[in-house]
């Protein structure tokens, strides 16, 4: 939502009964097409990742690559699946695959970008599950595992939430989402960096911001 309203929708991410949560979603602006497709676990975000690179569009070039991939997870890995000793083993396994992915679309010549999780505000998380797995201390040893295991090496830049979040971590009011200037101060970050990230005079997607106010 942050990113549709850098492009020029300002009401992205307002209460909107017909859209569907938990589902993909597709906007285009002007030449520019950014879809969300969405990815909760790791493991699916790996799936997602094959799906895009097994296109058979894209295999026959008959289809343009995308400009950018953006990726992120971690939070809820810890919550569904970071249980027991094999489970976390499990979950080493996953992230490992996920790097191998990452750097096949390094190989692909298409920049990605790893967006890290945000700090999480453990005392507004809603369950005792959630302090218990998803707190900020868990999220960490989380965000260290993707480090260690070549997730941030793999990618072109990394968007790192922690940055940008843990001085405001007391206005995420359940513990894993935030304000909509928190989101937009990363998307700053990211859009900044589209004059590198993403080459050649047809970037239509680096264009079509310009166009819009900053955030300063």
């Amino acid at each position: 939502f942050s990113i549709c309203r850098f492009m020029g929708d300002l009401d992205a991410g307002g209460l909107d009964s017909s859209l569907q949560s938990h589902s993909d979603s597709l906007r285009k602006f002007g030449t520019t097409t950014i879809e969300f497709k969405w990815a909760p676990l790791s493991i699916d975000v790996v799936t997602k990742i094959k799906n895009l690179k097994s296109t058979t569009a894209m295999l026959h070039g008959s289809k343009t690559p995308p400009d950018l991939v953006l990726v992120g997870a971690g939070v809820f890995d810890k919550l569904h699946l970071a249980l027991t000793d094999e489970d976390s083993q499990s979950e080493r396994d996953v992230v490992t695959r996920l790097t191998a992915e990452l750097r096949s679309l390094h190989q692909m010549d298409i920049p990605t970008v790893w967006f890290s999780p945000p700090t999480v505000n453990t005392r507004a998380l809603n369950s005792d599950e959630k302090r218990s797995q998803m707190n900020e201390e868990s999220i960490e040893d989380m965000r260290r595992v993707y480090a260690e295991l070549g997730v941030e090496s793999s990618v072109t830049f990394v968007l790192d939430g922690p940055s940008f979040t843990h001085e405001r971590v007391a206005d995420s009011f359940d513990g894993v989402h935030y304000p909509d200037d928190v989101y937009d101060a990363g998307s700053q970050i990211l859009f900044n960096a589209l004059d590198w990230l993403i080459d050649g005079p047809d970037n239509s997607f680096a264009s079509s911001y310009n166009e819009m106010p900053r955030i300063t």
